[in-house]
């Protein structure tokens, strides 16, 4: 008899728990008390079909048929969840670089209009200065793909190393082929769908910028073609979390989600602008100017708080998951826990069954 599991919660039992054989049950008396019992059947062959059988024999009363193969496919669904969610948070954290590089081409455009404006005037067409300049983005995101992959492969093997006591032996620290592949994919594609949309403002600079220096309102205007090519990047993006989230559902709440995030995040980094503007006159005259910097033409102030409200956000989701694995995948508990019963161990042989 067991008052308590080794190991166990400790929760509350409507009595102790005991393990006796099945003719000893049967012979006790106990088929019908009302005791739960349950009752385990081993076999060499794949008890999937048993168990459907069974299930239909049983079906209407109290009893359950469970096997272990439903148990490791529970755990193999568990991990896929996990691996999903993972997924999601490395594409949420490619899409926060992507506005980054969003930013750096816009603003790289904005200080090249002039350059741009030359290259029209020597007869340079819009679509070989636009394919100029998506080449240089995608080489430099191919670079830092390849550092990534190469910081990947560097963790990998210090983990294997300091964790070489509890990993196994056949553990392989290389990174896989597809997973690499997948990578570079996810890198470049990123990179490309938040470029493009500040190169095309390539098109709206005249060569006539040369003699009279415009403002870059017209610069900025969205078009047909832009507003076309932003919802075909915006249904590129869902394919990509659909495809990392391996759900079509997932795909579109989790993308869904990210566009409310941004624009929640916009609409206070607006209204923090305006409060610091409107408050300004009672600072300082050092930290008035600092703020009436925050206003000048091309200022990206709206953008940074934006991003770094995504990153909080990015490490507040992971330190939910980290919360969340902790109290599923008790180890300390599960530490604990007996990997097998020693039944019908008299106390004259407790002694030699410790050593």
């Amino acid at each position: 008899t067991f008052y308590e599991e080794p190991g166990g919660s400790g929760g509350f039992r409507l009595g102790p728990r005991v393990f006796i054989e099945k003719r000893s049950f049967d012979e006790a008396g106990l088929a019908s008390a009302r005791a739960r019992r349950r009752i385990l059947f081993r076999t060499s062959e794949d008890p999937t079909p048993l168990v459907q059988k069974l299930r239909r024999a049983l079906k209407g009363t109290i009893l359950n048929v469970t096997s272990y193969k439903e148990s490791q496919e529970n755990i193999d669904n568990q991990f896929q969840r996990l691996e999903d969610y993972l997924s999601l948070t490395g594409l949420l954290i490619l899409v926060l670089g992507g506005i980054g590089i969003w930013n750096v081409a816009r603003a790289f455009i904005e200080q090249k209009r002039k350059t741009i404006a030359v290259l029209k005037c020597l007869g340079a067409e819009n679509r070989r200065i636009l394919s100029t300049y998506v080449l240089q983005i995608l080489t430099l995101s191919l670079i830092g793909c390849a550092f990534g992959i190469l910081l990947a492969q560097v963790a990998l093997l210090i983990a294997k190393i300091h964790f070489s006591a509890i990993l196994p032996e056949r553990l392989s620290a290389a990174l896989q082929p597809s997973a690499i592949l997948n990578g570079l994919m996810l890198g470049l594609s990123i990179s490309l769908i938040f470029a493009i949309l500040p190169l095309l403002q390539i098109r709206n600079i005249h060569p006539n910028l040369l003699l009279r220096d415009e403002n870059s309102t017209l610069v900025g205007k969205l078009d047909k073609v832009r507003l076309l090519l932003a919802g075909s990047l915006i249904i590129l993006l869902s394919l990509i979390a659909i495809w990392q989230a391996g759900s079509a559902i997932i795909g579109i709440v989790f993308l869904a989600g990210l566009i409310a995030t941004t624009l929640i995040l916009y609409l206070a980094a607006t209204i923090l602008t305006i409060l610091i503007r409107k408050i300004r006159s009672l600072m300082s005259f050092a930290v008035s100017q600092a703020i009436n910097s925050l206003y000048r033409p091309g200022n990206q102030t709206r953008i940074i708080i934006m991003a770094v409200g995504l990153g909080i956000f990015i490490i507040l989701s992971v330190q939910s998951l980290e919360a969340n694995l902790l109290r599923e995948f008790n180890l300390f508990r599960n530490s604990s826990l007996p990997s097998m019963f020693l039944i019908d161990i008299q106390r004259s042989q407790i002694d030699e069954v410790r050593k």
